[in-house]
């Protein structure tokens, strides 16, 4: 295991390059939208939030996780969450932003799924086919 180099944030691991083949703005807007709805949800918590970031391969898959210690969501609305594009998980929010996560992962050949974390908490994870070596 890498040892984790401090930035006054949270630990930070430097691993093996992980490639995918699609437009870094593109994945850029994913994770940015991915990081703004776990900042949302841990906004209540104030200094107890956390959100972690992380991309591994996982046998041929890229995966880009993304998780929170927010507040719990109902399950149905977990479900709905996979089942629609347009469906958001804040009551005041419209539900762009997972859109455009759904938008771009289904553009590059990935999919996004959602698992609740215990006790509290969701982790949002893309996986994408990596590039393999040549």
């Amino acid at each position: 295991r890498d040892q984790p180099r401090s930035r006054g944030l949270g630990d930070v691991y430097k691993r093996q390059d992980v490639e995918i083949e699609a437009d870094p703005l593109a994945i850029e807007l994913l994770i940015f939208n991915l990081l703004k709805n776990a900042a949302e949800a841990v906004e209540p918590l104030g200094a107890e939030g956390t959100v972690s970031v992380s991309l591994r391969l996982s046998g041929s898959k890229a995966k880009i996780k993304v998780e929170d210690n927010g507040e719990k969501i109902a399950l149905e609305k977990l479900q709905r969450m996979q089942k629609a594009l347009q469906e958001t998980v804040k009551a005041n929010g419209a539900g762009l932003g997972l859109g455009i996560v759904f938008a771009i992962a289904e553009k590059y050949g990935g999919f996004v799924s959602f698992k609740q974390k215990e006790p509290k908490g969701l982790q949002v994870t893309v996986a994408f086919d990596a590039v393999q070596p040549s």
